[in-house]
């Protein structure tokens, strides 16, 4: 078990390679804020038995995937025992311990990321706050994936672009391996939810109500399923895409502030204001003179 003290953040940039771990560190090239980015990554191959990692924070989120061997993860109060295929969730700024097994001590990949399409790509991989393992058997596409970012020797915004396509093929191997796991019926309530909001997300009246009628099932259950594999609420997901709407229209169109606001399902100006500046952290109108530069 961890106790509640708080432990510094990690600093990557201090890791080395050695003899038996290859590492990359790619945060000073970023071009932030993305919705998917690749922050490090890395390969353990030999480890002492019972090597500890940690007490640790770190302020973005790791995935390792276990090709041999296995060893325990914690985090807070819960123990997971890890072993081959095995792929275990490091969330930002939570405390986590990590061991070899004595016996059969691990190899691993490892990557690093962070984004604003994180938190719903890992849902659909199946892990929550309460299952932080999964399980893919590898047929040799998730671990070239994982070595590839490694190993990438490109440079600058070609770099970029290589390695988020890597991460995002990561993403689509784990995923695909949930779906099959999830009730066939349940996904296509899931999807046709959001080819509903995709096709509604203008109308100010979009509730929970009237997509769950659209699609034939109850509320509370759509609001189940849904939460189950989007990790967030309907609510939150119809909100985040408006204002991910909103935001492309103020960098990419005249279109004033307030008809922006009008068109993405927003009837009140000050709200979307608020609501944007909540999430991007500036004004609708500082971002419109400003804008990032992806």
């Amino acid at each position: 078990m961890l106790n509640d003290k708080k432990y510094k953040l990690e600093d990557i940039t201090k890791r080395k390679d050695t003899w038996y771990i290859e590492f990359k560190d790619y945060t000073a090239g970023l071009s932030l804020p993305a919705s998917l980015s690749v922050w490090q990554s890395g390969y353990k191959n030999n480890c002492a038995p019972g090597h500890v990692s940690g007490p640790a924070t770190y302020d973005h989120y790791i995935i390792h995937y276990i090709i041999d061997g296995g060893g325990t993860y914690s985090t807070g109060s819960k123990t997971y025992h890890i072993s081959q295929g095995d792929a275990f969730l490091i969330l930002p700024y939570q405390t986590v311990r990590y061991q070899a097994d004595f016996s059969a001590p691990w190899k691993y990949y490892w990557v690093g990321f962070n984004g604003t399409d994180v938190s719903r790509l890992l849902g659909l991989c199946g892990f929550t706050d309460d299952n932080l393992v999964i399980h893919y058997d590898d047929d040799g596409n998730l671990i070239q994936n994982m070595s590839s970012i490694v190993k990438l020797s490109l440079t600058g915004p070609a770099l970029e672009c290589a390695l988020t396509g890597h991460l995002y093929q990561i993403f689509s191997l784990l995923i695909s391996v949930n779906q099959i796991r999830l009730n066939t019926t349940n996904a296509d309530y899931y999807y046709n939810t959001i080819k509903y909001i995709q096709s509604n997300y203008d109308n100010p009246d979009l509730s929970v109500t009237e997509i769950a009628s659209y699609i034939g099932i109850n509320r509370s259950h759509l609001y189940r399923i849904f939460s189950q594999i989007s990790h967030q609420s309907i609510k939150e997901f119809i909100l985040d895409f408006r204002l991910k709407k909103a935001a492309s229209l103020l960098k990419y169109s005249t279109a004033g502030i307030g008809d922006i606001a009008h068109s993405c399902g927003f009837s009140d100006q000050s709200y979307f204001s608020s609501m944007f500046k909540k999430f991007y952290h500036i004004t609708p109108r500082q971002y419109r003179n400003n804008p990032p530069s992806n």
